[in-house]
């Protein structure tokens, strides 16, 4: 979502944590348990809130559909929620829905969870989920249920500052679903069924104050999940990391920490961009469970896609987000291999295409 003039502005008098501030990792525990308290939208006043869901499902029929809500206080007001909805027919084309509704002009219940606005809806339990909605020319029906438990890494809390007042919190409601239901196109209703996820996350923390690059990888289409990120702090919190590696083959969780160590290689360099942004083609990460051994790694051969955040403003804006950050998506068709070796056993090996992004925020 744009960022408006006035917040923009608010970034050269707004501070970020004092320099003696301290960050408090999610516990590295695996059993994080998912409950109504990580489903639910607590809305709050600070400037820096925001709150996503998002859910996506591909179907058999090549068919796919992305939705999401988020609620954010960047510029005037707070409270605003952005809801979006994009189907994709099996022949390529977009069918998109997109409305920000004000605070007061949606309705957000915990128990049960119920979340409507702008003619969609989200409802359910975490391992139960359903999603509807209307644009134009198109309406969904969906249903998400997941064989793979909830999962969160440790208490999926993370704290920012004295006392944790600032704070990102994440939960995978759904590592991997069974999607079914139906979508209208054009008056012809269709029936699906496919599989997706559904993911919670919320903070109140400044991004450019906080992070300086995430690694977000995500592979679901095989029989094999697996689900990576890895966020590292700006100098503001010692360059520390954070992040989350879970993994699980058919019904089995392999592997579900709350810290992971990566180690990256044949890193490329962005020489387009003054801050000479690296970003790795090939990530390696490992985890023991129960006398268990996993090695993943992840492969691209090259960078897809680059998004300079900043090439798409206005002069003024530009200049104003520079002072504070520069940000940069980049993203890659990779591939991620798991390997598997129990004692005694032949290693396990499997393939699986990967969503693979790095995000620099600074330098």
């Amino acid at each position: 979502m744009r960022t408006s003039l006035a917040f923009l502005s608010s970034l050269l008098v707004a501070g970020t944590a004092a320099a003696a501030d301290p960050f408090t990792p999610w516990t590295s525990g695996e059993k994080g348990g998912v409950g109504a308290a990580d489903l639910a939208v607590k809305l709050e006043e600070s400037e820096f809130y925001s709150d996503r869901y998002t859910l996506e499902a591909w179907f058999e029929d090549k068919s796919r559909i992305y939705i999401s809500y988020l609620v954010s206080n960047l510029g005037p007001g707070t409270g605003k929620l952005v809801v979006k909805s994009r189907v994709i027919d099996a022949a390529g084309n977009e069918h998109y829905f997109k409305k920000e509704v004000a605070q007061g002009g949606y309705e957000v219940s915990a128990s049960p969870f119920k979340y409507t606005a702008a003619g969609h809806t989200l409802s359910g339990s975490a391992r139960s989920f359903s999603a509807s909605g209307t644009g134009t020319g198109f309406s969904f029906d969906l249903d998400f249920k997941s064989g793979l438990a909830p999962w969160k890494p440790g208490n999926g809390h993370a704290g920012f500052g004295v006392d944790e007042q600032g704070y990102l919190k994440t939960a995978l409601i759904q590592p991997k679903a069974v999607v079914t239901g139906s979508v209208t196109l054009g008056g012809k209703k269709a029936t699906v069924k496919g599989y997706g996820y559904v993911l919670h996350t919320s903070s109140n923390i400044a991004p450019h104050g906080t992070y300086k690059r995430f690694v977000d990888i995500r592979s679901i289409d095989g029989d094999t999940v697996v689900w990576l990120k890895q966020f590292t702090m700006t100098e503001q919190f010692g360059g520390k990391t954070l992040g989350y590696l879970y993994v699980a083959r058919g019904d089995q969780v392999l592997v579900a920490a709350g810290r992971v160590s990566l180690k990256m290689d044949k890193v490329q360099t962005d020489s387009k961009h003054a801050n000479k942004y690296k970003v790795p083609l090939v990530i390696t990460a490992s985890g023991k469970r129960k006398g268990t051994e996993i090695a993943i790694t992840i492969e691209a051969p090259s960078i897809a896609g680059r998004e300079d955040e900043l090439e798409s403003r206005g002069a003024v804006e530009a200049a104003l987000i520079r002072q504070y950050a520069q940000p940069v998506r980049y993203s890659m068709d990779a591939k991620v291999t798991v390997t598997v070796t129990e004692a005694g056993k032949e290693p396990v090996i499997s393939s699986e295409k990967a969503s693979y992004e790095v995000s620099h925020l600074n330098k």
